[in-house]
């Protein structure tokens, strides 16, 4: 009989908030997630023995320098079964009924205290069942970059993705799930699919303040980071202690589109951009009456950052238009995350 090997296939994601830091939750069900992709990547490091001698021609000493944890993961954006990842990254959560049974739940930028209960993560990763029933642990984990993208058409790409990095203080390998770890199951499959867009003045805005009829949106690539330090060594630990903000979190959304009007580029000279909304909605009724489930991304104070046009031969021109975003007071936040589903409020 040949060796267990691991297979994609076979791999999933499980994440929860901590309840103690740097330590695997004992209580709660949390959703698990299928992947695309995924990785672990510890950060490792030599410290090299810069001596000389005449006696030999290579170093007489490589010692093991200091080492952190990153880790990504690539997913399907779902409608429903994603509100954990979303509040790793926009950690001040809101949530209203809406019709009876329909849930909304809204994020926003927050300030974190590293270190602190309730701001940092524990994620459990399968690869693919390998060794059976146990998983590889990150503890004190939290998210640094979320890359949401989507464009019209054909293939996995016209189905809006979401890209994850993060850090973390701690790696265990191969253990059994946690109590507060197992128990999730995955979400029904809810794919946000780009004809799912919403055609309206409140749904749809690309910063020109055009009307939608003339928003011929080809594909988006809205990139969040929330910068932190890994290289927190001191002495009598090899690993870094746990990671901490190094800057201000930033975002940058690109619109690609059909040039059909001159407005985009307009307002990008000039300054002038209205704010940016795409509002995607599932056909099917969730509330009790005419509610659907829906994904929603807005941001309402922008500056045009670059703005390019392209003319391919015969084939239709294209414009690009990229927007730095800043802090809204009016939503507390640069970014606003909605999802409309039937899940519960997060606790």
């Amino acid at each position: 009989m040949g060796t267990t090997v691991g297979v994609g296939a076979k791999s999933s994601v499980t994440f929860a908030k901590e309840t103690t830091f740097n330590t695997a939750p004992t209580t709660g069900t949390p959703k698990k997630l299928e992947l695309i992709t995924a990785a672990i990547t510890p950060r490792m490091s030599v410290i090299e023995d810069p001596s000389m001698s005449n006696a030999q021609a290579s170093r007489r000493f490589v010692g093991q320098g200091g080492q952190y944890y990153e880790w990504s993961m690539k997913l399907r954006i779902n409608y429903e079964g994603m509100e954990e990842l979303w509040r790793m990254y926009l950690p001040t959560y809101t949530n209203a009924v809406t019709d009876t049974t329909a849930r909304d739940h809204t994020f926003k930028e927050g300030v974190i205290t590293p270190g602190a209960v309730g701001n940092s993560y524990c994620i459990d990763f399968s690869f693919g069942d390998v060794p059976s029933g146990t998983v590889n642990r990150l503890t004190a984990a939290y998210g640094t970059d979320l890359r949401i993208t989507g464009q019209a058409g054909t293939g996995e790409n016209a189905m809006l993705m979401v890209e994850c990095k993060g850090l973390a203080k701690t790696l265990t390998s191969g253990v059994t799930p946690a109590t507060g770890m197992t128990g999730g199951s995955f979400p029904a499959a809810y794919g946000v699919i780009f004809h799912q867009a919403i055609l309206t003045t409140n749904a749809l805005k690309d910063g020109s303040a055009n009307t939608t009829a003339d928003i011929r949106l080809k594909s988006f690539d809205l990139s969040y980071t929330r910068p932190f330090d890994p290289n927190r060594f001191y002495f009598g630990s090899v690993s870094a202690d746990y990671p901490v903000p190094s800057g201000p979190v930033d975002a940058t959304w690109t619109f690609e589109e059909e040039w059909n009007d001159k407005t985009l580029l307009d307002n990008a000279k000039a300054n002038t951009p209205t704010g940016l909304l795409l509002t995607m909605q599932h056909p099917t009724v969730v509330g009790s009456t005419t509610a659907k489930r829906e994904f929603e991304l807005l941001a309402n104070s922008i500056t045009a950052s670059d703005y390019s046009g392209e003319i391919p031969g015969f084939g239709v021109i294209i414009q690009r238009v990229s927007y730095r975003l800043w802090l809204n007071t009016g939503d507390s936040s640069l970014l606003v995350l909605r999802t409309r589903n039937a899940q519960g409020a997060l606790t």
